[in-house]
């Protein structure tokens, strides 16, 4: 009887976990044999038997086949939440910001909170949302952006830190008008494409540590085929819903057939404008996402 096991494996080159199905452990990573692992971090996380295995019932009894239609990434779990995780250190699962603005009057008329999701350890892709508004709320607005963390700079003379447009640090051999504390640095990933499976432009490399959840070996990619990039103003990346009108005490469903990966560093910013004379009222999102692992530890 054969005997089939889920490993769970970090590839190195992606500075991600995966996991795979494999009788034998995997010698590279299971998404790209190019890619090398480090075997001390693999370990088992499921075990079955050939017997516990279903693979009938792949096809109609006049041979037609079935096929199942899902967003969901290979080795993926699919759970829906309205919680971000905590930032204590970038292995966290949940424990974080609650996803929901609740508006008394008196308060700023638009109000923003930022959900943070821990992707570099824990791939994370948004499917669809569910807003949910209370109170008088008809003709209020919810948008939600992804934008990136920030990091903090000083102007400054003959330094390695330049911007591009205002917003991008950019690498400078010594001649750069930024300064920037290595301890202010915060790496923004570019995720990989799920059309093209190509990561967009990133003017940085380094080395990431799933044990101490720290960076390392910061350094300049000329090519601009880095991985990572350092943003010093909020910008938007990515608009999932813009200034949605909310239509009364009710859920409103945001179906989509799609799912959006997250890259480290990108944070969800979910913004509620109260339309109208002032009033009480309150908008909560809830999440259906795709995530290796979705079990605090």
């Amino acid at each position: 009887m054969t005997t089939l096991n889920k490993y769970r494996i970090w590839c190195s080159t992606e500075s991600i976990y995966v996991e795979s199905w494999a009788e034998a452990e995997p010698s590279v990573c299971p998404n790209n044999s190019e890619h090398t692992i480090d075997a001390d971090k693999t370990v088992i996380v499921q075990t079955v038997e050939e017997a516990d295995v279903n693979i009938t019932n792949v096809a109609t009894d006049d041979g037609k086949m079935l096929v199942n239609s899902t967003s969901r990434p290979l080795y993926h779990q699919t759970v829906f939440t309205s919680y971000g995780d905590s930032q204590d250190n970038s292995g966290e699962v949940w424990g974080g910001q609650r996803f929901e603005i609740v508006h008394t009057v008196g308060d700023e008329m638009e109000q923003s909170v930022y959900i943070d999701l821990n992707t570099i350890e824990n791939s994370t892709f948004i499917h669809e949302g569910y807003m949910t508004c209370d109170g008088p709320c008809k003709g209020d607005m919810a948008t939600l952006y992804a934008v990136p963390k920030v990091t903090a700079y000083t102007t400054g003379i003959d330094t390695n830190y330049s911007l591009y447009g205002g917003y991008l640090v950019i690498p400078a051999a010594g001649n750069g008008v930024v300064d920037i504390d290595d301890e202010d640095r915060v790496l923004i990933e570019m995720p990989i494409s799920v059309d093209t499976g190509e990561r967009g432009p990133g003017m940085w490399d380094a080395d990431y540590d799933p044990v101490t959840h720290t960076f390392s070996n910061i350094a300049p990619n000329m090519s601009s085929e880095g991985r990572y990039n350092m943003f010093v103003v909020e910008v938007i990346m990515r608009e999932f819903a813009h200034r949605n009108i909310l239509t009364g005490a009710d859920t409103q469903i945001l179906q989509a057939s799609d799912s959006s990966r997250l890259g480290h560093g990108i944070r969800l910013k979910f913004i509620g404008e109260t339309n109208g004379a002032d009033h009480d009222w309150s908008v909560s999102c809830k999440l259906t996402m795709h995530r290796l692992n979705t079990v605090r530890s």
